[in-house]
C-alpha cells in the first residue's frame, strides 16, 4: 500500500509539472522510463495506464506547438545519418519482422534524444535532466548497495534491474551514474545537497561493485583513471578514488577477488563465459565481413547467429 500511495504521488507531481510545459513534459518522460513505476507497485495497475505512450504523445504534441525551432547541427546530422543507417538495416534485414519490432521502439528513443537537443536549451535544464535521470536509476540501486554495505558487507548482489538489466548491466549502468552524481554533487549551491549526492554516489558504486560482475570492476578502473585526469583538483580527486577503493579493498572477500583474477588468466584458464564473449565478438566480425553496410539486421545478432557461428553451437544456439 506505500508502495502504491508513493508511486501516486510521483506520478501526481509528474503530471503537475508536465502542465507547465514541453520541457517538463520531457522530465516526466524520462522520470517514467528510468525509474519504471509498474515495477515498483503490486498488481498491474500502473501498468494498465500505459503512461509511456500518454506521456511520450502529449510530450511531442506539446513540443510540436511550442515555439521551438527545429534544430539542425552537425552532431544532429550525425544522430539523423545514424537512425536512417539503422532504418536501412532493417530493411535489408535477415530476419525484418524481428528488426522491425526492435526498430519501432529504438526510433522512440532517437525521437525523445532530439528533443533533448531542442529542449534542453541551457545549463539550469541541463542539470534538472541529469537530476532526474541520475535519481530515478539510482534511488534503487542506491538503496540496495547501502542496504548490502551494512547488512550483508561484501555478499554478492544478484538482483536485477528493471531498467538495466542482470547484474552486468546493473554494473555498466551504475558505473555510468558515478560521474552524473558527481558533477551534481560538485555543483551543488548548498551542502546539504552535495552530501545527498554524494551518499547516493557510494550506495550506486557499492552496487555495482556487488554484482562482482568483471565488466563493472573494469569500468570502476577506467572511471577513477579518467576522474583523475580530467579533475582540475587532482589531490581531491585522488583522495576520493582512494576512499572508494579502500571501501571496496577492506568488504568484499576473498571469492570477489578470485573473480576478479580471471580477468587477466591466460587463454588455458579463461572460463567458459570469457571464452564465449571472444567468440561472439568473432562472429560479428564473420557477419559484418559479409555484410559490410547493413548488417544482418537491426537488433539481428541472435537470429542470424547460428549461421554465422564458426563454432557449429560450441557455446549455444541463437
Amino acid at each position: 500500500m506505500l508502495r502504491n500511495i508513493f508511486v501516486a504521488l510521483l506520478i501526481a507531481i509528474g503530471v503537475f509539472y508536465a502542465a507547465q510545459g514541453p520541457f517538463y513534459a520531457l522530465l516526466f518522460y524520462l522520470w517514467n522510463a528510468y525509474f519504471r513505476p509498474e515495477q515498483w507497485v503490486w498488481g498491474d495497475t500502473v501498468g494498465a495506464l500505459n503512461l509511456s505512450l500518454i506521456i511520450g504523445i502529449y510530450l511531442v504534441a506539446t513540443a510540436l506547438l511550442s515555439a521551438r525551432g527545429f534544430r539542425m547541427t552537425a552532431r544532429t546530422v550525425l544522430l539523423f545519418a545514424f537512425f536512417a543507417q539503422t532504418f536501412v538495416s532493417t530493411l535489408f534485414s535477415e530476419h525484418f519482422y524481428w528488426s522491425w519490432m526492435y526498430w519501432v521502439e529504438f526510433a522512440k528513443v532517437m525521437l525523445v534524444s532530439y528533443l533533448i537537443v531542442v529542449l534542453v536549451n541551457d545549463r539550469r535544464r541541463f542539470r534538472l535532466m541529469l537530476l532526474v535521470v541520475a535519481y530515478s536509476v539510482g534511488f534503487e540501486c542506491a538503496k540496495e548497495g547501502w542496504a548490502q554495505l551494512l547488512l550483508n558487507p561484501g555478499g554478492q548482489n544478484n538482483n536485477i534491474s528493471p531498467f538495466l538489466g542482470d547484474n552486468n548491466g546493473v554494473a555498466l549502468g551504475t558505473m555510468m551514474l558515478i560521474p552524473i552524481f558527481g558533477a551534481l554533487a560538485r555543483t551543488a549551491k548548498r551542502r546539504p545537497e552535495a552530501f545527498v549526492h554524494w551518499f547516493f554516489l557510494v550506495g550506486v558504486f557499492m552496487r555495482g561493485i556487488t554484482t562482482y560482475s568483471r565488466g563493472g570492476f573494469v569500468s570502476a578502473g577506467v572511471l577513477g583513471l579518467f576522474s583523475f585526469y580530467r579533475s582540475p583538483h587532482k589531490i581531491r580527486a585522488l583522495v576520493g578514488i582512494a576512499v572508494l577503493a579502500a571501501l571496496v579493498s577492506s568488504v568484499m572477500p576473498q571469492s570477489f577477488w578470485d573473480r576478479m583474477g580471471t580477468i587477466t588468466a591466460s587463454s588455458e584458464e579463461r572460463d567458459k563465459s570469457t571464452s564465449g564473449r571472444l567468440h561472439y565478438w568473432e562472429v560479428a566480425q564473420v557477419m559484418a565481413r559479409a555484410k559490410p553496410y547493413a548488417g544482418v539486421g537491426f537488433n539481428g545478432f541472435e537470429r542470424s547467429y547460428d549461421t554465422y557461428d564458426t563454432a557449429q553451437g560450441a557455446f549455444g544456439r541463437r
